[in-house]
């Protein structure tokens, strides 16, 4: 899990040119946002207990906005809180599918 967290701070501060060639500017952008973070999600609820869960969602988040927040700063660009707004709905979705299987397993 660390290494996932890492590797998401990592290229979200490669240059802006290395995103274009690896193709994670554009068309794709938003929705490579969502995914990165949904994938975190069911990392983050899959493996800790349901008692952490708030917590976990909420340092996903703060992980967002800062990576976010600090890439507009050092890179002299402006903030994308649309990045933002797409991490936590892949983050909230994760959360909830992960919440439905459980519950669905419970059940049988």
């Amino acid at each position: 899990m660390c290494l996932w967290l890492v590797a998401i701070i990592v290229v979200s501060f490669v240059p802006e040119a290395w995103k274009v060639r690896m193709r994670l500017a554009g068309p794709l952008h938003l929705p490579l946002h969502f995914a990165v973070f949904a994938v975190s999600g069911f990392l983050l609820f899959g493996l800790w207990p349901r008692g952490r869960w708030v917590r976990n969602f909420l340092a996903v988040i703060a992980l967002a906005s800062i990576s976010e927040v600090l890439q507009g700063r050092l890179a002299d660009a402006r903030t994308e809180w649309r990045d933002v707004l797409a991490d936590v709905c892949g983050t909230a979705c994760a959360m909830l599918l992960v919440l439905l299987a459980s519950r669905r397993r419970t059940m049988v």
